[in-house]
């Protein structure tokens, strides 16, 4: 595995509060379902951050990611910590197992690239979530996003006596309705920069109301949208990342 990315990955984002954040979603779980939560599916579970939080709650988790790479690490870091734990190279829609809960952290549905593949990924959810179970995600609100687009930023981290500077660059198309990252990662001793890479992915700014929208084709009814972290208001056109609670109905 040669991207810095993927190396230092746990390092860039450990300010991330992972446990606060499954903690939060257990508790829209309960609020919102009556179903005991007797198993889940993660999906895009990155290096397992959140799955190490959710196998504390949940007696059997399904954890997915279409990422070879974070799947083995996620797989390392996570060995024998759980016989429940199932990890899998896939996608949602490929799954054949019934959850009371799915949860997809970390702004996994803004990778989704077009309406096609957000159908078939709504198609996914609701075909593998119980009646009256609860699918909960978070992703960038795509209306924040246009009215305030996102900026460069660098990140300089100290790990195992090495300088880390990463700095994200964002290229937005409001046409095509998608920012194109690029994270620029440098390895340095000092003055001396032992290694460079880049890593570079797609955020799609859905709106709101194209994912309900969606979503309720596949009997995935909305029940909240709520800013990240703030679950007992609704979001507005100003909040950056915000939090869907859905149900499935029928």
């Amino acid at each position: 595995m040669s991207n810095l990315f993927y190396t230092y990955y746990d390092s860039l984002f450990e300010q991330k509060n992972y446990r606060r954040e499954v903690r939060d979603c257990i508790r829209l779980y309960r609020r919102y379902c009556t179903i005991p939560l007797d198993s889940m599916i993660e999906i895009g579970c990155g290096t397992g951050n959140h799955t190490q939080e959710f196998i504390k709650a949940v007696p059997e988790v399904t954890a997915i990611d279409i990422d070879k790479h974070m799947l083995s690490l996620a797989k390392k870091k996570l060995a024998g910590k759980n016989k429940k734990l199932i990890f899998k190279l896939t996608r949602i829609e490929n799954i054949h197992k019934k959850a009371a809960l799915i949860a997809a952290l970390f702004n996994v549905i803004s990778y989704i690239e077009n309406f096609q593949k957000l159908d078939m990924f709504f198609k996914g959810v609701s075909k593998n979530l119980q009646s009256g179970g609860v699918f909960i995600f978070d992703a960038w609100n795509g209306i924040a996003a246009i009215r305030s687009l996102p900026q460069t930023k660098t990140t300089c981290l100290k790990v195992k006596g090495l300088h880390i500077h990463a700095t994200l660059t964002p290229v937005t198309d409001l046409l095509q309705q998608q920012v194109i990252i690029t994270y620029e990662i440098r390895e340095k001793d000092g003055n001396k920069c032992l290694r460079s890479d880049s890593f570079k992915f797609m955020h799609k700014l859905w709106t709101p109301y194209e994912i309900a929208e969606c979503a309720i084709k596949h009997q995935l009814q909305t029940i909240k949208i709520a800013p990240f972290n703030t679950m007992t208001k609704n979001a507005t056109e100003n909040d950056w990342k915000i939090i869907y609670i859905m149900k499935k109905i029928g």
